[in-house]
């Protein structure tokens, strides 16, 4: 069973009704009270003395001298004549005027309470009173003299305090259910967003915390995706840097080979890669400065691409590159499709960064075989040299970006990203990239597939 829920109005109406409870029960616990210290007359009730004046009136009458402890305690009297005339008595001057005035004019009520009369044989004997509840004790009835309204006092006090606790406990409960709010409120000030939606009793603040919830979740992902931007942002860049170490290869490898150039022929191919690569590095050096004064992501599109004669400049490039160290290029194509869909930069990219990395390896007057064919609707590029092979760490962590192992085959100079670059761009095109040691040639083996899209 779940909790049951309520909405600010019920709870002011819960409130409104305690407090009315609160009230009635006073009341109803001062009349009990009242109703107990009257049984066992720690009280008497208002008529308390003209039921004793009643009781003793024959004593009264027949008495030689009224004398005042026959009389209730805190009453005051007076013998007249039957002319009016002062006899005794405990009446003031000023009472004993009043008094006789209210026997002529038959009134039963006086300034200072109530009177009855007594019939003597001499005269008349008056006796004020009060009508009001009063203590039985006589140094009590000195001291508190209006019963009544002491009670109604503390009971005006003890519905006090009942409010007072009615108020703290209500709005404790209301503060519980607004801290919900407030802590929800910092963590996403301090953009905390991994934090579950507290529930509430409270209707109204229900809605609020599922609201801050819905925001919590569009900030999140907002974020995220900031965040996705930003380490694409850095990887592009990141990647960019390294693509200039690819002509600077190839720049490298033709220099040398221009110096030892037995024809002008010859010295004016080199002469005519080196001017490729050169242009390679502006290209690149343009894309980085567009995204440094953008600050943004810099987006590749796929376009319709000439696979084959795009093969076969690629092929002129390696075969470049790979002449500085006077190494072998053994290059094989086999049913491949005259178009593919694909971002051209980006595959001769990730094609570049696993060839350069079996020229770094392979040592001087090496070979590398390179075979790309088309299967099962893929485009498949493998990569086999005689270098060193990788280790155990490798096979395991060479595509991690910036990854750097003493043994690695791309570390300290390539950190990681040349593979982890070239397993990104095979999982954007639906593929994936392999890593393994050639049994044939007893190097490494890279094999980087593409799902191919489309053909024109």
């Amino acid at each position: 069973m779940g909790v049951r829920q309520k909405n600010i109005s019920g709870i002011f109406r819960r409130f409104l009704f305690s407090f009315l409870l609160a009230g009635a029960a006073t009341i109803l616990v001062l009349g009990v009270v009242v109703q107990i210290l009257t049984i066992k007359a720690v009280i008497h009730p208002a008529n308390y003395d003209e039921q004793q004046l009643e009781q003793k009136r024959e004593e009264i009458q027949t008495t030689e001298k009224v004398e005042e402890k026959m009389l209730p305690y805190g009453t005051r009297f007076g013998v007249f004549d039957n002319s009016g005339r002062w006899l005794y008595g405990t009446f003031t001057e000023s009472e004993r005027e009043e008094v006789w005035e209210a026997v002529l004019e038959e009134k039963n009520e006086i300034s200072s309470g109530y009177l009855k009369r007594f019939q003597r044989e001499e005269g008349i004997c008056l006796v004020s009173y009060q009508l009001r509840v009063q203590f039985g004790n006589p140094a009590l009835r000195e001291r508190f003299p209006h019963v009544l309204e002491l009670l109604l006092l503390v009971a005006l006090l003890i519905f006090c305090a009942e409010v007072m606790f009615l108020i703290r406990y209500f709005s404790r409960k209301i503060k519980q259910e607004l801290q919900k709010i407030e802590w929800m409120t910092e963590k996403i000030e301090h953009q905390d967003l991994e934090f579950p939606c507290p529930d509430s009793q409270v209707l109204e603040i229900k809605k609020i915390l599922e609201t801050f919830g819905k925001m919590r979740d569009t900030l999140k992902e907002s974020l995220m995706k900031q965040w996705e931007l930003e380490s694409a942002r850095k990887e592009q860049m990141g990647a960019l840097a390294h693509d200039l170490k690819t002509p600077l290869t190839v720049i490298r490898g033709n220099v040398q080979l221009m110096g030892e150039a037995e024809s002008l022929e010859e010295a004016q191919k080199y002469s005519l890669a080196l001017e490729h690569e050169i242009q390679g590095i502006e290209e690149y050096l343009q894309i980085l400065q567009e995204m440094i004064s953008t600050g943004g992501y810099q987006m590749y599109k796929k376009e319709q691409v000439d696979i084959r004669e795009l093969t076969g400049q690629f092929r002129e490039r390696i075969e470049a590159a790979a002449a500085g160290k006077k190494q072998t290029i053994q290059f094989e194509c086999e049913n491949l499709p005259k178009w593919i869909c694909v971002n051209e930069k980006l595959l001769i990219r990730s094609w570049e960064n696993l060839v350069y990395n079996a020229i770094e390896y392979t040592p001087q007057g090496g070979m590398i075989r390179i075979c790309i064919s088309e299967g099962n609707e893929q485009l498949e590029i493998s990569v086999e040299d005689e270098g060193s092979g990788f280790s155990a760490e490798d096979l395991q962590s060479a595509k991690k970006l910036f990854y750097q192992g003493d043994k690695s085959r791309h570390s300290r100079k390539h950190y990681g990203m040349g593979l982890y670059l070239a397993e990104q761009f095979a999982k954007e095109n639906g593929g994936s990239l392999a890593l393994a040691n050639s049994t044939r040639m007893k190097g490494a083996w890279v094999r980087l597939r593409i799902v191919k899209e489309s053909q024109k």
